[in-house]
């Protein structure tokens, strides 16, 4: 009985760690799931900053030579076998060393991670430590300048830039896109007054040239992806459909005037303001007290949705650092807090926008004190562009602005384990 008893209690157990096992199979399967699901399901890689210490974050590709000036115009776009450096930017008004990592991320077309291993993009372990930073030298707002060249990719396409704090891999404070391009073909973008009549004044088309050259590509209106930029503003991207993708020659296929997605609001000359100078009033500087910090006031803005256009020079919604007094602007210029000041005489709460902003609207408030709308910022000094969004066409929109438009042409070839961007080209309208 005492032995009929022992093995059934042997019995029992068995089946009851089977049942165990068996649930935490389960449980590790669905873990597995989310997981993958994080990683290679269909979230979009946005850009973020998470850190409100963090300012004046630029990403660009630059060439030993070029001037200064560019880095805040350059596009985060890197050319295979090129001389070219991909740098990351910023300063942290903690004013104080932070141990900062980088991690690498290869995606598709659409900025959803591919499910390639970081060895087949990368020529190294996917962590990189941010070593190069300065102290700030001589401005009343003290902060750390840090800098950092990306590795380049063995890889064409797109890719994200994801910095974290320490070996808290999980808490991604800032993410950035870049673009890896192997030119194989030709691309071509003219921008011209729309044919409809109706709006001619207020749109630009893009007229698009794709020229393969002697590059094969079985079907081209299956495999490749167009996508446009305008003014690096990634809230303009648009993949155009590639059934209206033609082809008009040896080798040679076009978007010419076949589908909206080719025409473009021409929007008006971005606003801006410069205080480069704390002692001299820029252009659509109102006033300038200086303190601890300094503040900077904006003339009112007023709406321009009906005055005629008038051309004057931007950046097309970029910033550029600058100080007449010191040698180096990344670890002399100071912070201002900036006031931008807006009429508002529309139903709409006026919100600006621009790339210090990255480009998303920011609410401005009612000021009774300054006699219209207010939003405050703390800015490095330098020259800033912007636009106020207000309704009623507070900004306006005509065909003779000059705008930047980016193409970029990736190749989805079958049975291949990511997408690469082929083409590229930049139009720079009036420049």
């Amino acid at each position: 009985m005492g032995r009929k008893n022992d093995s059934f209690g042997k019995l029992k157990n068995a089946l009851f760690s089977f049942d165990i096992m068996r649930y935490k199979g389960i449980i590790m399967l669905w873990v597995l799931t989310l997981l993958t699901k994080n990683t290679f399901g269909q979230d979009v890689l946005k850009e973020f900053n998470k850190d409100e210490n963090l300012k004046t974050l630029v990403f660009y590709s630059i060439l030993e030579n070029e001037p200064y000036e560019n880095k805040y115009r350059n596009s985060p776009i890197l050319t295979i076998n090129t001389r070219q450096a991909l740098v990351l930017e910023f300063d942290d008004l903690g004013a104080s060393y932070r141990q900062f990592k980088v991690r690498i991320i290869h995606t598709d077309e659409n900025w959803k991670p591919s499910k390639l291993k970081h060895l087949q993009y990368l020529r190294e372990f996917n962590e990189y430590f941010i070593n190069d930073y300065k102290v700030s030298q001589g401005p009343k707002v003290n902060y750390y300048h840090y800098s950092f060249q990306a590795p380049r990719p063995k890889l064409s396409g797109n890719y994200v830039l994801q910095v974290y704090e320490g070996f808290d891999e999980s808490n991604v404070i800032l993410q950035k896109r870049f673009m890896v391009l192997e030119p194989k073909i030709g691309v071509q973008c003219a921008v011209t007054n729309p044919q409809s009549n109706a709006n001619w004044k207020k749109l630009q088309q893009l007229n698009i040239d794709v020229l393969l050259g002697n590059y094969f590509i079985n079907f081209p209106q299956k495999e490749l992806v167009v996508k446009v930029i305008q003014n690096q503003n990634p809230n303009t991207e648009r993949i155009l459909a590639n059934e209206n993708l033609v082809k008009i020659g040896p080798n040679k296929f076009s978007f010419k005037n076949f589908e909206d997605s080719l025409l473009y609001n021409g929007l008006n000359e971005y606003r801006f303001i410069d205080f480069s100078d704390a002692y001299r009033r820029g252009q659509n500087v109102a006033e300038i007290k200086i303190g601890e910090p300094n503040r900077v006031y904006s003339t009112l803005q007023k709406n321009r949705g009906r005055l005629n256009y008038a051309q004057s020079y931007d950046s097309d919604g970029n910033y550029v650092i600058s100080t007449p007094n010191r040698t180096n602007p990344d670890l002399g210029a100071d912070y201002f807090k900036v006031h931008f000041i807006s009429e508002n005489k529309g139903a709409d709460v006026p919100k600006i926008s621009g790339k210090f902003t990255d480009w998303k609207g920011v609410a401005m408030e009612f000021n009774p004190n300054l006699g219209g709308f207010e939003a405050v910022f703390d800015l490095k000094q330098g020259v800033y562009d912007y636009v106020i969004d207000a309704g009623e066409d507070f900004e306006g929109s005509f065909s003779d602005t000059n705008n930047t438009y980016e193409i970029l042409v990736y190749q989805k070839t079958p049975g291949k384990a990511y997408v690469e961007l082929i083409g590229y080209t930049k139009v720079q309208m009036g420049r």
